[in-house]
C-alpha cells in the first residue's frame, strides 16, 4: 500500500522515494514541453526574418517613391536608392536579399521613351519560409504578394 505525505510517496515497508513510474512521467512532461517550446521557437524566428524581408521592401517602396518625386521617374537600380542589395547590416546576417527593381509589365507604358512610370521590388528570402514562400514582392501601387501559389498575401504581410 501506497500513501502520499509531503515528504515523497512512501511504500508499504517502509521505504520512502520516487517510484521509476514517477519518473518516466516526469521524463514524459518535459519531452512533451520540450517539444512545444522548439517547435514555438521555429515560427518566431521565421516570423522574425519575415518581418526584416517585409521592412526592406516597404523601405525600397518609399525611396523609390521619394526618387520619383524628385526625378520623375522611378530608379533601375538600388544603388540609385542608396541601398543595399540585402535586408541586415551585412550580407550574410541578413534574412534576405534585394533585386534591383524592375518595370511592372502589367501597367501601361510610359508616354515617353525613357522614363519608369512603374516598379516592381523583390526580395528573396535566404532561409526556409514554407508558410510565405520564398519571394515576396511590392509594386508602385503597394500591390504585395509572396510567391504565386501559397499562402494569400493578406497572411504573409
Amino acid at each position: 500500500m501506497l500513501t502520499a505525505g509531503w515528504r515523497g510517496t512512501r511504500r508499504a515497508n517502509g521505504a520512502a522515494g520516487f517510484t521509476l513510474i514517477d519518473m518516466m512521467v516526469t521524463v514524459a512532461c518535459m519531452a512533451i514541453l520540450s517539444m512545444l517550446a522548439y517547435f514555438s521557437l521555429g515560427n518566431s524566428v521565421a516570423k522574425s526574418k519575415r518581418a526584416e524581408c517585409k521592412n526592406a521592401l516597404m523601405a525600397v517602396a518609399s525611396a523609390q517613391e521619394q526618387f520619383m518625386s524628385n526625378n520623375s521617374t522611378y530608379a533601375s537600380t538600388l544603388s540609385s536608392l542608396n541601398l543595399r542589395p540585402y535586408s541586415g547590416n551585412t550580407a550574410g546576417s541578413s534574412a534576405c536579399t534585394l533585386a534591383d527593381p524592375t518595370v511592372d509589365a502589367t501597367q501601361p507604358a510610359p508616354a515617353v521613351a525613357g522614363v519608369r512610370t512603374s516598379f516592381i521590388a523583390t526580395a528573396t528570402a535566404q532561409f526556409s519560409d514554407s508558410t510565405c514562400g520564398q519571394t515576396w514582392t511590392i509594386n508602385n501601387l503597394g500591390q504585395k504578394s509572396p510567391d504565386p501559389g501559397t499562402t494569400p498575401p493578406g497572411a504573409c504581410w
